[in-house]
């Protein structure tokens, strides 16, 4: 019966010591999982975080997108505009040379006539012609002067 007793003590204690044992296992796994919940929390926040950046950067870039949409369409209607100014200014230029040679032609013909006139007139026609074609080449010449003023 001793042998038995002290088997049964032998066996109580190795079953105290297992359970001593298990229990600084529990423990210890316990102490991991809170320490592996702390982790993935700190994880879960730096994801929310990194989310909330990526959707901040999305929203930056559409609206980036909408601006050179925008600033590309506007460049489009300057070219447009200004292709039409240049069209305009030339066909406005091509109009004033064809007046001012028009006018040119007129006032040559005025001159001619007015020399043909001076010389039937006689030499005192001749003064008063040549003073009025000088008269009429200096208008001449100013308004040939003008247009080209204008031309340019």
């Amino acid at each position: 019966e001793r042998d038995m007793l002290k088997k049964t003590v032998e066996k109580g204690s190795d079953v105290s010591l297992l359970v001593a044992e298990k229990d600084e296992i529990i423990k210890q796994v316990m102490a991991e999982g809170e320490e592996l919940s702390r982790q993935n929390a700190a994880v879960n926040e730096k994801v929310k975080k990194l989310r909330q950046k990526v959707k901040e950067v999305e929203a930056s870039k559409t609206e980036l997108e909408v601006q050179l949409q925008q600033e590309v369409a506007r460049q489009v209607s300057m070219a447009s505009e200004k292709a039409k100014a240049e069209a305009e200014m030339k066909i406005e230029m091509e109009r004033l040379t064809k007046e001012m040679q028009e006018q040119q032609e007129f006032y040559l013909a005025q001159l001619q006539e007015a020399q043909e006139s001076a010389i039937q007139s006689g030499t005192d026609g001749q003064d008063a012609a040549k003073e009025g074609r000088q008269r009429r080449m200096k208008e001449t010449s100013a308004r040939e002067a003008t247009l080209t003023e204008t031309i340019q």
